[in-house]
């Protein structure tokens, strides 16, 4: 490396390890679940979806999961009225994406 400086390759792992037993890293993970559960129900016939937003915590990380069967295509969208010429695109509502933009 330039100027004699070496990292140890497995550098990113220990920070990573060190930065997830921080109890800021619950902190936000909580706050981003309570924000896209209010944007949940906030929409129509949303009270199952914003009841299955939870916080998975691994070892070194936090992951927000939404458990209804409808997740993708609530957040995503979703075609409705089949295939054909009746078909219309129902917007996402980006309820997750909203969610971490909010909180940042």
């Amino acid at each position: 490396m330039a100027g004699g400086v070496t990292v140890n390759k497995t550098a990113y792992r220990v920070a990573a390890k060190v930065a997830g037993q921080d109890p800021e890293m619950d902190r936000v993970a909580a706050r981003v679940a309570a924000v896209a559960s209010a944007e949940a129900l906030r929409h129509k016939r949303s009270g199952d979806l914003a009841g299955s937003i939870r916080v998975r915590r691994g070892r070194k990380d936090r992951v927000i999961t939404i458990d209804d069967p409808e997740a993708l295509h609530i957040e995503y969208g979703h075609l409705a009225g089949g295939r054909g010429k009746g078909a219309r695109w129902v917007p996402g509502l980006h309820i997750l994406s909203k969610a971490v933009k909010r909180v940042g």
